[in-house]
């Protein structure tokens, strides 16, 4: 899409990462838009791996979702609260870098967390979408870590015979029993308490004629019982307004029409349904129910007069009308 930046009319085109990255560059040179200058990254304690010193950073706009693990992510619902979740995090060894250096079954260091996981950031399952009149990008995307660990490929499970070619690579994903696991990932409560800021998973609005970040919301509700949970926890009680929606996990499938984004999520109860958010603040202004979770994405049609919502579901399509066009 075209934007306005610093007064200059650019032919845009946007790239949304599972690094939680949006690369924003001139579509017609390449070049980008705002600086994207290399900064030096760790390197892989995988032997015989070796791996460019640095990778390229955006500095706008800002990352939508968690980029590691940092102080700046604990839940602060108050000073004492805040420095207890420092605590637990400290001694349970539970901050962790951006770009995570590999690692190998048999090594020292066991399994490399990385954040975003496997899932993103952004992801194939949830795409994002544009407002192309406002040059606004909507972008779904869910927090949390992975455990990723190397062993030698030839013993891999994931390699075998019914592979097309012969030559193994020196190193596979580690799969299969006796794989260490990154148990530290099990540690992030306090008596139940998630010691990270929420959401879990969320929607985020930025306006890419500045890089500005408008606003960010839980991508649906997050479940009843988690809710109330959290609501009565003993640690908090006598603090107010503690968020208790942290959303859900996963990508919402979005789509941005003249006058509201659609996007799909689940309900504190647990029910799917298809909501209508304004555009400009991420306030929620209605909710229909839908058949069925959804998933990778949807889209809207005009038909012979009438307005179209396509929402690919896990089993199937949902076609929606809106009824009065």
């Amino acid at each position: 899409m075209d934007v306005t930046v610093d007064g200059r009319e650019i032919p845009g085109v946007f790239q949304v990462t599972k690094q939680a990255f949006v690369y924003a560059l001139n579509r017609e040179t390449g070049e980008p838009i705002w600086p994207i200058p290399e900064r030096p990254v760790p390197q892989s304690r995988v032997p015989g791996e070796q791996l460019s010193p640095t990778q390229p950073f955006p500095s706008k706009p800002a990352p939508f979702d968690m980029q590691g693990r940092t102080e700046m992510d604990l839940i602060d619902y108050s000073p004492t609260i805040g420095e207890m979740a420092l605590q637990h995090a400290r001694e349970n060894d539970l901050f962790v870098d951006f770009f995570a250096p590999p690692t190998h079954v048999g090594g020292a260091d066991g399994p490399a967390l990385v954040c975003p996981g496997g899932g993103g950031g952004a992801n194939i399952t949830g795409p994002p979408v544009a407002d192309p009149v406002e040059g606004v990008l909507f972008i779904t995307s869910t927090s949390g870590c992975s455990p990723v660990i190397l062993m030698n490929a030839a013993e891999s499970p994931l390699d075998g015979d019914h592979q097309t070619g012969t030559t193994y690579s020196d190193w596979s994903r580690a799969s299969g029993p006796g794989v260490p696991q990154a148990a530290r990932q099990d540690q992030a409560t306090m008596d139940g308490l998630p010691i990270w800021k929420g959401p879990v998973g969320r929607i985020v609005a930025i306006d890419m004629n500045s890089g500005e970040h408008l606003w960010m919301i839980p991508h649906g509700d997050a479940p009843q019982a988690e809710q109330d949970r959290i609501r009565d926890h003993p640690l908090l009680a006598g603090i107010p307004d503690v968020p208790t929606n942290r959303g859900r996990r996963g990508h919402a499938a979005i789509a941005a029409t003249p006058t509201l984004l659609l996007a799909t999520g689940q309900t504190e109860d647990g029910t799917p349904h298809l909501f209508g958010i304004d555009k400009a603040t991420g306030e929620r202004v209605g909710a229909v129910e839908i058949p069925g979770i959804s998933r990778y994405g949807m889209s809207s049609w005009v038909h012979e007069g009438e307005q179209y919502i396509m929402i690919q579901l896990s089993d199937g399509l949902a076609a929606m009308k809106l009824v009065g066009m």
